[in-house]
């Protein structure tokens, strides 16, 4: 496991109730290698149990977005990424702070929250 040279695992810790394993490593190179599909791969092979790798996500929040705006449209997030010069899949999910149903008649914006999973691109 070549990665290991790139820093190491702090602490595991197993969620209560749940099958979850928390796992804190002391880089962000090594956090990177670990989501790479083919080291996840590796990695599960050497520690036999399933596993998914759950991004810390950090949420802002954006005023006056169109509501043409799809949120839950996967090309428009990365179109979104594009423009704004963000990281190729560090939007994760977006969501509208208001239910739709609950918007006034003739609304033209609203806010939307977006979750990435890179702090560099949040701030």
């Amino acid at each position: 496991m070549g990665a290991l040279n790139k820093g190491t695992f702090v602490s595991a810790t197993k969620l209560k109730n749940t099958d979850n394993l928390l796992t804190e490593v002391s880089s962000p190179k090594l956090a990177d290698w670990i989501h790479r599909v083919e080291q996840m791969i590796q990695f599960m092979t050497l520690s036999g149990q399933a596993l998914t790798i759950a991004d810390k996500e950090y949420e802002i929040i954006l005023h006056f977005v169109p509501i043409t705006f799809g949120a839950d449209d996967a090309f428009e997030l990365r179109r979104l990424e594009y423009i704004n010069d963000l990281p190729t899949c560090s939007i994760t999910r977006a969501k509208w702070a208001k239910a739709v149903q609950r918007r006034k008649e003739g609304q033209r914006v609203a806010s939307l929250l977006l979750y990435l999973n890179n702090a560099n691109a949040a701030n």
